[in-house]
C-alpha cells in the first residue's frame, strides 16, 4: 500500500479551516492528517484517491490554494508515523498507549493499539469523545456494535469496560487485520471482526452502537442503526464537525431515534441517540 501525502499552505487567519478539511477528506477517504499554523498534510491509500473529489474540496474551501504531492514509500512512512507516535491520555481515566511506550502510572483504562494508519489510534478527538461516552455508562452485560472500526480501539474499550459482546466492523481488509492485531495486543476475548458493510453483514441487534466514520455514512446508514439497536439501546455518533449537527441529528429524529445529549471538543462533535 502505497501512501499518497499532500501539503497544502493554509492562510494565517483560517477559523479552523484545518478542522473543516479534516472532515471533509475523511469523508472520501483520507485517513491521516498533520498541522501547524501554516501547512497541512493529509495522507490517503494512492489507489483510494479521487482527484476529482479532491480538487472540488479544495475548491470551495481554499480557491488559491498551492498543493505538493508526493508518493510516500511504505517502510518509509510506517518508520514516521511509529516514531511521532505519543501516547494519548484520556484525563485520569484512560491511556491509549503503544506497546513500546514505558508509562510508570496506572490507568483504569489502559490500550494497547499497534500505531498503524489506521482511524482510531486514539489522537482524534472524535475518539476520545466516544470513549469519553462509554465512561458514563453501565456496559456491564451489553452486546455492543463498533461500526467502521478503523483500529479497534473503541471495541476493545467497550469490552474491557465490561460488555459482554462486541461485533466490530469495516469494510476495509487492511483495518480488520489491524484490529484483530489489537484485540490479541489487549488480550481481549468477547469482539468478533467482520469485513464489509452494514447492509452486507448479518448484524444482531444490540445495546449500544458505535459510530465513529462521517457525516455521509451516518446519514445514509441511520435506518440500519435504528433497526440493530434493541428497544432502550443507545446510538453514539462521531466523526463530524459544528455544521453538520444539525443534519445528522434530523436525520437520527426522523428514524425515531431520540436525542440524548451533544458533546464536542473544539470543532468535532459527538451525539448520543436513545431509541425509545
Amino acid at each position: 500500500m502505497k501512501i499518497l501525502e499532500i501539503a497544502i499552505d493554509l492562510p494565517l487567519v483560517n477559523d479552523n479551516l484545518d478542522e473543516i478539511l479534516t472532515a471533509r477528506l475523511t469523508e472520501i477517504g483520507f485517513e491521516g492528517f498533520w498541522t501547524d499554523d501554516s501547512l497541512f498534510k493529509a495522507y490517503v491509500n494512492e489507489e483510494k484517491f479521487n482527484k476529482k473529489e479532491f480538487e472540488s474540496i479544495i475548491l470551495a474551501y481554499l480557491p488559491n490554494a498551492q498543493c505538493k504531492m508526493q508518493t510516500l514509500p511504505d517502510k518509509n512512512w510506517n518508520e514516521q508515523w511509529e516514531s511521532s507516535y505519543e501516547p494519548v491520555f484520556i484525563g485520569d481515566r484512560c491511556v491509549i498507549k503503544a506497546p513500546f511506550h514505558n508509562i510508570e502510572k496506572k490507568y483504569p483504562l489502559e490500550i494497547l493499539i499497534n500505531p498503524k494508519m489506521a482511524f482510531g489510534t486514539g489522537h482524534h478527538n472524535t475518539t476520545k469523545l466516544i470513549i469519553e461516552r462509554l465512561f458514563e455508562l453501565n456496559l456491564t452485560s451489553t452486546s455492543i456494535i463498533d461500526a467502521g472500526c478503523g483500529s479497534g480501539i473503541l471495541a476493545i474499550a467497550a469490552e474491557k469496560l465490561g460488555a459482554e459482546s462486541v461485533l466490530a466492523y469495516d469494510i476495509d481488509q487492511w483495518s480488520v487485520e489491524n484490529t484483530n492485531e489489537n484485540i490479541e495486543l489487549n488480550h481481549c476475548h468477547k469482539i468478533k471482526v467482520e469485513k464489509g458493510t452494514i447492509s452486507e453483514l448479518d448484524l444482531p441487534q444490540v445495546n449500544i452502537i458505535l459510530a465513529n466514520i462521517n457525516r455521509n455514512v451516518l446519514i445514509e446508514e441511520m435506518k440500519q442503526y435504528k433497526h440493530h439497536l434493541l428497544r432502550k439501546g443507545i446510538l453514539i455518533v462521531s466523526g463530524f464537525i459544528r455544521q453538520d449537527v444539525d443534519i445528522v441529528r434530523q436525520k437520527a429524529i426522523s428514524e425515531g431515534l431520540m436525542p440524548q445529549g451533544v458533546y464536542h471538543i473544539d470543532e468535532w462533535y459527538c451525539l448520543v441517540f436513545k431509541n425509545e
